[in-house]
């Protein structure tokens, strides 16, 4: 009776190269093997691309047939003035061998990534990495109507504060000083209650101790 036990192992073996070249194909993060190139003076100063993935392809719009064996800086010229330096990050990761992981804007492409990079043998390295540009957007357009609030409420006329639930000022715009004749700085972290009139404290208490309770009359 033949011996099928080879045959088998070379199956199993072709099954599992399958299914991790299936994994990597479809994986939602962009997968990217690089060898970096360094000068005469043993600097970083570009680096080739030898393997990518289909994410890859998708968030940077680059596709293997064209970048494969090919230089970054030949292929998105802007890499060398991008900040940060990518050729100098990766060039550290190969050479020191500690991860790096970070959030950047990449301007030649006019997004954000999250990446993380790591040297998989020496003299190569890997970029695993998400576009996170619409929530980058979405964090700066927050941030934005913070601002203009804040600016709102800083130049009405009328007092402001936001009240901490240990009853100390966390927030008083400019119309503290008039108030109370003490600036921002120097009221935020003092007792709300060391400027309100003792005839009305403990009404202001009561008040006070049914909102922190989430027990607000209307």
């Amino acid at each position: 009776m033949p011996n099928n036990a080879p045959k088998l192992a070379r199956d199993q073996l072709a099954e599992r190269e399958e299914d991790l070249r299936v994994m990597f194909e479809t994986m939602p993060i962009g997968w990217a093997e690089q060898t970096m190139v360094f000068d005469s003076d043993g600097r970083p100063s570009d680096y080739v691309f030898r393997r990518v993935n289909a994410a890859f392809e998708r968030f940077t719009g680059l596709t293997r047939d064209v970048i494969i064996g090919k230089r970054v800086t030949d292929l998105i010229p802007g890499t060398r003035d991008a900040k940060p330096d990518l050729i100098a990050l990766y060039g550290e990761v190969v050479t020191t061998g500690e991860q790096r992981k970070l959030d950047l804007y990449f301007a030649p492409f006019d997004r954000w990534y999250s990446v993380t990079a790591f040297r998989r043998r020496a003299g190569t390295f890997v970029a695993m990495f998400e576009d996170i540009t619409s929530r980058k957007l979405a964090e700066q357009e927050a941030e934005e109507e913070a601002l203009k609030v804040h600016m709102f409420l800083d130049n009405t006329a009328d007092l402001v504060t936001i009240v901490a639930p240990d009853g100390r000022f966390r927030y008083l715009n400019k119309a503290a000083k008039v108030v109370y004749g003490k600036s921002q700085d120097e009221l935020v972290g003092t007792l709300a209650l060391d400027l309100i009139h003792p005839d009305n404290r403990d009404s202001t208490m009561e008040a006070f101790g049914r909102w922190s309770a989430g027990r607000v009359e209307s």
